[in-house]
């Protein structure tokens, strides 16, 4: 691999940065300008990020998009979701059919498609084969505190996975490789609609019975959907699925799971959103995980209700009594 740049001076993506710049020599971050260049090639640290993690000066901080791509082999996006058709209609004209693409985004967009589906939409010479997901149970405030990651990354192509696996993988940062791209990306993007809900349950100290169930169904509404969307049932029983789920309802760094207490609290999700600056990508997710649940009628409750409370539609002792009190069923086990 000649050269890897990643795009996204994000928390997650300076922490990709610094992960595999441990195993590749040649590899660059791309900032959204010169000025932003310029304060991280002096600190070559994130403001958000423990110093402890600290960019070598091996690793080229660039700003230069039209020189960083056309150089570049291997690109890695990890930007948030709703900043992703920007940065593509920047890239685009660039990346050759050639380029390898990793997604590190985590989302669903607006249309209701996964990151790999925006990107191949806007990179139209590139083909679905030269495109992959890495996701997992990664939050990036641990690994700054110089705390192990393991992930997933995947490709149709499992060759192309495991290549990467092999790339990458360091001391530090454990990667295993596979093929469901969809279940990969999914399972990443659903998760976040659940954290929201567990940090409800924590904001209202309902107990770990009440957390343990609800995550659980959780996982069997993403399964459904992720099944109904071309993904492979054993995915979301890995990683990136029940990995990233448990990180993102049982710590408490987890941004989805934060605006969950906030709600818990009265708090709107506009108005902890405006105060806390930070990328909440489960409110998206949730109004387009719903919609896609309609479209394919696939039951998602859990999902459905988070809506109707993301939304004001409904209070929060509501939405509860109302998961409470559905229909009884015979527990579904997905075989």
């Amino acid at each position: 691999m000649k050269k890897i740049t990643v795009i996204g001076n994000t928390t997650w993506g300076f922490t990709l940065t610094f992960l595999i710049s441990k195993k590749v020599s040649n590899i660059s971050i791309l900032t959204r300008s010169e000025e932003e260049k310029k304060i991280l090639d002096k600190s070559r640290i994130h403001k958000n990020l423990s110093n402890k993690m600290k960019l070598p000066r091996t690793i080229e901080i660039e700003s230069n998009i039209q020189k960083t791509i056309k150089e570049s082999n291997t690109i890695i996006i990890a930007v948030p979701s709703h900043t992703l058709n920007e940065n593509l209609m920047k890239i685009r004209e660039y990346v050759t059919p050639d380029k390898m693409i990793i997604s590190a985004t985590k989302g669903i967009s607006v249309k209701g498609e996964r990151m790999s589906e925006v990107i191949n939409s806007y990179l139209t010479k590139s083909s679905i084969n030269t495109i992959g997901a890495l996701s997992g149970p990664n939050l990036a405030s641990e690994i700054s505190e110089g705390k192990p990651a393991v992930s997933t990354i995947a490709f149709r192509d499992i060759n192309k996975s495991n290549d990467f696996r092999d790339f990458f993988s360091s001391d530090s940062f454990r990667i295993y490789s596979g093929t469901d791209v969809i279940g990969t990306e999914l399972g990443g993007a659903l998760k976040n609609i659940i954290a929201i809900g567990a940090g409800i349950i924590d904001g209202l100290k309902l107990g770990t019975n009440a957390k343990s169930a609800f995550v659980t169904r959780g996982l069997h509404e993403i399964t459904k959907l992720g099944l109904k969307l071309g993904a492979e049932k054993s995915t979301f029983a890995g990683l990136s699925g029940m990995g990233d789920l448990i990180t993102s309802c049982f710590g408490n760094s987890s941004r989805n799971w934060k605006l969950g207490i906030a709600l818990s609290q009265g708090i709107s999700a506009k108005e902890f959103s405006n105060k806390s600056k930070i990328t909440l990508e489960g409110i998206q997710t949730t109004f387009q995980a719903e919609k896609l649940s309609q479209k394919l009628n696939v039951s998602m409750p859990i999902t459905t209700t988070t809506a109707k409370v993301l939304n004001n539609e409904i209070s929060i002792d509501s939405a509860i009594k109302e998961l409470m009190t559905r229909n009884l069923s015979e527990e579904e086990i997905m075989n």
